[in-house]
């Protein structure tokens, strides 16, 4: 299976309203990022894929986010996202779990069901 690039979009930060606002009602991939402490390091704590990305952007800041290791990054932290639309829920499920494998993100509570990893452009 050959790489597929992604057209990665910008890197948002803070991980607040008005950002997510400029997000598309589409699907895709999306990681969510938290900033060490020492520097300008980003560490990635959360890969996700749907086929709404602002509406669940928006669900991981509200009150009623039931994934506390989010909750409580996004609510000590200085966090960011950034997003890639893909369309193909198959593309997306083998894409999520790329990057997974890639970052072990500590906030992904299981490893994607995937069983073909696509390699893709990490952002």
């Amino acid at each position: 299976m050959s790489k597929m690039i992604l057209k990665w979009r910008n890197f948002n930060t803070p991980y607040n309203k008005e950002n997510i606002e400029q997000v598309p009602n589409q699907p895709g991939i999306y990681l969510i990022w938290v900033k060490l402490k020492n520097g300008n390091n980003w560490k990635c704590i959360y890969v996700g894929q749907t086929i709404d990305i602002r509406k669940r952007l928006f669900e991981h800041l509200s009150d009623n986010e039931d994934n506390e290791c989010i909750k409580n990054n996004i609510s000590s932290f200085i966090c960011g996202f950034e997003y890639a639309l893909v369309s193909n829920s198959k593309n997306r499920d083998n894409i999520e779990k790329y990057i997974y494998n890639q970052y072990l993100p500590e906030c992904n509570q299981i490893s994607p069901p995937s069983l073909t990893p696509q390699e893709v452009n990490l952002p």
